[in-house]
């Protein structure tokens, strides 16, 4: 994966599920947000976390950190995150419902 211009986000794995958002900002500098992986019905964590820097500094530092082991014996995985997705509430290209695709969808009425 390599590096979106303009963004500070590294996208850490292979973490123990032990692993809290205050372990990270212990291992890593200058972290703005961490946003952990959960699972969306139990709210667990899932060994992995999304951590926003404050500058390309410090995502290279972190990036250096890629491979050493964190706690629970587990060797993490640091890589630059691939880009932040558009908005949810837009429709993905292609994807689009026209006019003519609402009529199709409704049976029309007869008199």
């Amino acid at each position: 994966v390599s590096k979106v211009e303009g963004q500070h986000l590294a996208f850490v794995a292979n973490l123990d599920y032990s692993v809290t958002d205050d372990v990270l900002r212990e291992t890593f500098e200058d972290i703005t947000d961490i946003r952990m992986g959960t699972d969306k019905e139990t709210g667990d964590f899932r060994g992995y976390a999304h951590v926003e820097f404050a500058t390309d500094e410090a995502l290279e530092r972190a990036l250096a950190k890629n491979g050493e082991e964190l706690i629970g014996g587990r060797c993490m995985k640091v890589t630059y995150a691939t880009a932040r997705r558009a908005d949810k509430t837009k429709v993905p290209k292609g994807k689009e419902k026209t006019k003519r695709h609402h009529a199709a969808a409704k049976p029309k009425k007869r008199a």
